[in-house]
């Protein structure tokens, strides 16, 4: 199921002396732009601003973020709503839904594993 976009975002011309064009609108929780079909389709594109910053996110951001692990990574986009994916992530380990493993790194659904299903522990 795709969504409508939140917002627009337009990457400026820097050589040309235009800057991005932000326009946040309202999630149910934050002002936003989140862009469904680029974080789908175009992983190298914009997909995400939160509320209070500036700071622009890919696909391939949440990805990275999520160490890989799509699952987490498409999770913490949905569910982003004006937080930073950092603060969202920080947030779900935290409360104990993800869990990061003490020796490879690797994030995981404490609800769906007990252990780390890359090393064991």
């Amino acid at each position: 199921m795709m969504y409508e976009p939140i917002g627009g975002y337009v990457e400026g011309e820097p050589e040309k002396g235009l800057p991005d064009y932000i326009e946040r609108a309202w999630s149910g929780k934050g002002w936003i732009f989140q862009d469904f079909d680029a974080f789908e389709n175009w992983p190298d594109h914009v997909c995400y601003i939160p509320e209070f910053i500036d700071a622009k996110y890919t696909g391939e951001d949440f990805l990275r973020l999520a160490r890989g692990q799509e699952e987490i990574a498409r999770d913490m986009f949905y569910e982003c709503s004006g937080e930073t994916p950092e603060d969202w992530l920080a947030c779900q380990i935290e409360s104990g839904r993800v869990i990061r493993c003490g020796r490879c790194g690797t994030l995981y659904y404490k609800k769906r594993k007990k252990v780390c299903p890359y090393c064991g522990k």
